[in-house]
């Protein structure tokens, strides 16, 4: 055979060799990352016994706490102070929204800020599943029913 001839056919047969190798691996990596990316049975159960098992939390109790409205549209969503945050059932709660607001503390609360900030006396806190930790001046049983 002649070298030029055989040396085309051998370049020709690697070249095919490789696609055909390369065309191969890249469908098995996207077949791969497809099979991660759809949920399995096992990890569906997971994700619904995690909706499931989130309880509302309610805790009772005295505490006074230094806090601000976060925006001046909404005076019941108070911010709290970053040293009383101890004083709260976990340590996760930064903001709070007051549901029980007196008049007299709304007019107070529209004058203070992060720097003046006003004290307030909380006794009864509740956490939700999802949304923003409520607070209450007065607590009386069921009085976070009708936000949970």
């Amino acid at each position: 055979m002649n070298k030029t001839i055989s040396s085309r056919w051998a370049i020709g047969l690697l070249i095919t060799i490789v696609v055909v190798i390369s065309a191969y691996l890249w469908f098995e990596n996207a077949s791969f990352q497809n099979e991660n990316l759809s949920t399995t049975p096992k990890a569906q159960a997971l994700q619904n016994t995690l909706k499931t098992t989130c309880k509302n939390h309610a805790f009772q109790g005295n505490t006074i706490i230094k806090v601000w409205p976060i925006k001046k549209g909404a005076p019941t969503i108070l911010k709290i102070d970053p040293t009383d945050i101890a004083k709260m059932p976990s340590a996760k709660i930064t903001e709070i929204k007051l549901i029980d607001p007196t008049p007299q503390l709304v007019k107070t609360l529209a004058s203070t800020s992060s720097k003046n900030p006003v004290k307030i006396n909380l006794t009864g806190v509740a956490i939700p599943c999802n949304g923003t930790v409520l607070a209450c001046l007065n607590y009386k049983d069921g009085i976070f029913r009708p936000y949970l």
